[in-house]
């Protein structure tokens, strides 16, 4: 079984020896630094995605509200998660591995993390391994063990890797230290631009009547300024984060926005310069006249299935120049993606795009069980 766990949803895939899917969990979001619940409710959603993968695979064909399929009619169970606790102990589709990718399980914390996720398990698997996120969505859709990863989600980070195995990274920090170039960090520089607009510091902007709609603000204290501060005290970092859709919706148009979708595009190419062997001469450069436009950039150049020779060239390091982008921002199309598409084409990088991370959490448990880990 594979779990990712992600700062909007938490998702489980259950194969058997053969690597068919038998079945799916879906669970809230729980990213360890900027969602509420900490640990505890990372675990929460960790095990009730688990449980739902369970479930499915015991009632085939059943399928959650707005959960799409893969390849396979056993979905995600709507059942609630006491009612497979019965059938867990029958052992029939009882996982020999559990992998959890998870944001926030990196050298900091992982010990604390693994822990909880382990007594989270218990009575489903006695073998959870737990991996960051990176490797995952790595993993989902590399063409082999080489390469580069840049995810920007709720949180953002670099990484590369070789022989599958994480070499280096930059940034994902959390959104105190870091996460630039994160939907929480776009949505974060949305609210501020907004706040700069109605005390008269900033320009005139359409994300602030968009943002003060979006987020319900109630006219209470007479001062549309302190209406922002009252309702924004609440609002968790991952709640800031769902603002960025909104600063991307309208980046094409309005001036404010593009600059924060540019400058998110920089930010991120900026930490993949940062893990790149001999930056120096492989380094990513941005294009500035090409970062602002929605929908305008031709993405072909830098598919995979554009690719005249099959493998992306190496780099002085060995480590080929193929990227893995991944997470909300950088799977969907939006005026970041396209300036990191932009910047990546310039240098003809080979792009893939990883849609489904969880995918990686299985794959990696596939290795751990042929490896006998």
């Amino acid at each position: 079984m594979g779990i990712d766990l992600g700062g909007t949803s938490t998702r489980a895939e259950l194969v058997d020896g053969s690597g068919a899917l038998l079945g799916r969990g879906l669970a809230g979001g729980a990213n360890l630094r900027s969602a509420g619940g900490g640990i505890a409710g990372a675990a929460d959603a960790v095990r009730t995605a688990a449980e739902m993968a369970l479930a499915a695979a015991q009632n085939p064909g059943t399928a959650g509200p707005g959960d799409v399929p893969r390849n396979s009619p056993h979905d995600v169970a709507h059942c609630a998660p006491h009612d497979v606790a019965p059938r867990i102990a029958l052992g029939r589709h009882r996982p020999r591995v559990v992998v959890v990718a998870a944001s926030g399980a990196g050298p900091a914390r992982h010990d604390e993390v693994a822990e909880a996720f382990r007594d989270a398990l218990t009575g489903i698997c006695d073998r959870v391994h737990v991996e960051n996120d990176l490797a995952a969505a790595f993993r989902s859709a590399s063409s082999g063990g080489d390469g580069y990863l840049l995810l920007s989600g709720t949180g953002a980070v670099a990484g590369r890797f070789q022989g599958g195995v994480l070499q280096r990274r930059a940034d994902g920090l959390g959104w105190i230290l870091g996460d630039t170039g994160s939907g929480l960090w776009i949505g974060w520089q949305g609210l501020r631009a907004a706040a700069a607009d109605l005390d008269g510091r900033g320009p005139r902007t359409e994300l602030t009547g968009l943002l003060v709609t979006a987020l319900g603000v109630s006219p209470v204290t007479g001062d549309p300024c302190q209406d922002l501060v009252r309702r924004v005290d609440d609002l968790t970092p991952a709640q800031i984060g769902s603002m960025a859709p909104i600063v991307l919706r309208v980046a094409g148009h309005d001036a404010v926005a593009g600059r924060i979708a540019e400058q998110a595009g920089r930010a991120l190419v900026t930490s993949l310069d940062a893990v790149i062997d001999d930056a120096g001469t492989d380094g990513v450069v941005i294009d500035h006249a090409r970062t602002v436009g929605v929908g305008g950039l031709d993405e072909t150049a830098v598919s995979p299935d554009a690719e005249t020779t099959g493998m992306p060239k190496k780099c002085a390091g060995g480590v080929p120049h193929e990227v893995v982008l991944a997470g909300g921002v950088l799977s969907h199309p939006n005026p970041v993606r396209d300036a990191v598409l932009a910047a990546l084409e310039d240098r003809s990088w080979r792009v893939v795009t990883a849609t489904e991370p969880v995918i990686g959490a299985v794959r990696i448990a596939q290795d751990l069980l042929a490896k006998g880990l």
